[in-house]
């Protein structure tokens, strides 16, 4: 199981289109993502390097079906675009793949308590019963380093590394085959965002152990440390395409691209 394909995008391309002038003026077409393939086996972390601006959001947002693009995107075998159309493929989709953003605060309602806030992917899936959907809740807040108090508070009484711990928790919450994870820590303090990454290695080992589906990510950064400590393998993102993959301690001793050598600080 753990050399099984999870996630393949084949030759993916993607574009935003503007009318900045209004609907009656010209529309503009901006290309961001250039015949874009890569893998991710079950079990494995793949981190997706690269500048600000270079389209590593876009292709989460592709993988997570929230833009259009050309290609193919399979997922468990599945092809993304097919099971979009689809109500119940739509469902299935959502629940197979989960997604933790950059700003913690943006992703939480600020009206509702963390034990609703975690309970409506439940709900919406049709999960449990209202005691099994209370048991859940609080084993994963237990996962993510918090108690079950965490129930009955609202997200401005959390600090931003706590609301980050929601955010991970609600995107377990139904133990999804992908975590597609944008940025997850770039808008913390370094202490925190320490913690986060230490919280991700955990969760890898815990959730294996308690026999559910073993953490696979896709972990999308441009923080070079945050890669290195993480991730299995590396792929290098530049202007939409990517340039450079491979293991992660093979990619930093000997990369092969410029881009990369210059990323790195290799020279020559």
């Amino acid at each position: 199981m753990e050399n099984e394909i999870l996630l393949s995008v084949r030759g993916v391309s993607s574009r935003y289109i503007s009318r900045p002038y209004g609907v009656f003026g010209r529309k503009i077409v901006k290309p961001v993502l250039f015949d874009i393939s890569l893998e991710i086996r079950r079990g494995e972390i793949l981190g997706l390097l690269g500048p600000s601006g270079c389209g590593k959001s876009t292709l989460g947002k592709c993988i997570l079906g929230l833009v259009d693009y050309e290609g193919e995107i399979l997922i468990g075998g599945l092809d993304r675009r097919l099971e979009g159309r689809k109500r119940r493929g739509k469902l299935f989709m959502a629940k197979k793949v989960q997604a933790v953003f950059q700003n913690p605060a943006a992703s939480l309602n600020p009206v509702k308590r963390i034990g609703t806030i975690l309970e409506e992917p439940l709900l919406i899936h049709k999960t449990g019963t209202r005691a099994e959907r209370l048991r859940r809740i609080d084993r994963m807040l237990s996962l993510v380093g918090l108690d079950p108090s965490y129930k009955k508070r609202r997200p401005h009484e959390l600090s931003g590394g706590q609301k980050q711990r929601i955010c991970i928790a609600s995107a377990l919450m139904l133990n999804p085959s992908l975590l597609v994870s944008d940025e997850a820590v770039s808008a913390l303090d370094v202490s925190v965002a320490a913690q986060i990454l230490g919280l991700f290695r955990e969760l890898r080992e815990n959730l294996e152990a308690a026999g559910g589906e073993s953490l696979t990510m896709l972990f999308i950064s441009h923080n070079l440390n945050a890669v290195y400590y993480l991730c299995d393998r590396i792929a290098v993102m530049k202007e939409g395409r990517i340039v450079e993959s491979g293991d992660t301690e093979e990619l930093y001793r000997d990369p092969q691209h410029p881009y990369t050598r210059a990323l790195f600080g290799v020279w020559g």
